[in-house]
């Protein structure tokens, strides 16, 4: 877990103007926990949507300063999504900003003493 959301947050700090904010939530939707990376950036352009998880894709392909990437980021993050058994997803408009998302399943409620 500690990889994937510093994949995030890294993400979201790369594309968010310096003094801007990122936002962090994390709620509680039904039996999953949700927590949500929200930045104020450049945003991801609907024909690169598709390609976001996959390794070595690149919205905005830097090679200095707080652009440099490998592009593998949002791929692992995937990746390590699925061995826990949760799901990553985002929703994001060009010149607005990205909202990226985890969701996992909690765990059931512990059971008092008299097993209710």
């Amino acid at each position: 877990m500690s990889q994937v959301l510093s994949n995030l947050l890294s993400n979201a700090a790369k594309f968010t103007s310096s003094g801007d904010v990122v936002s962090v939530t994390l709620e509680k939707i039904g039996h999953k926990a949700r927590i949500e990376v929200t930045d104020h950036g450049i945003g991801i352009p609907v024909e690169k949507q598709k390609d976001i998880f996959k390794a070595f894709h690149q919205v905005n392909p830097g090679t200095t300063g707080a652009n440099k990437s490998s592009g593998l980021g949002l791929s692992i993050t995937k990746q390590l999504m699925d061995l826990l058994g949760g799901s990553v997803g985002f929703r994001s408009t060009e010149g607005k900003g990205s909202t990226f998302w985890i969701e996992l399943d909690l765990l059931p409620e512990p059971r008092d003493d008299l097993g209710q």
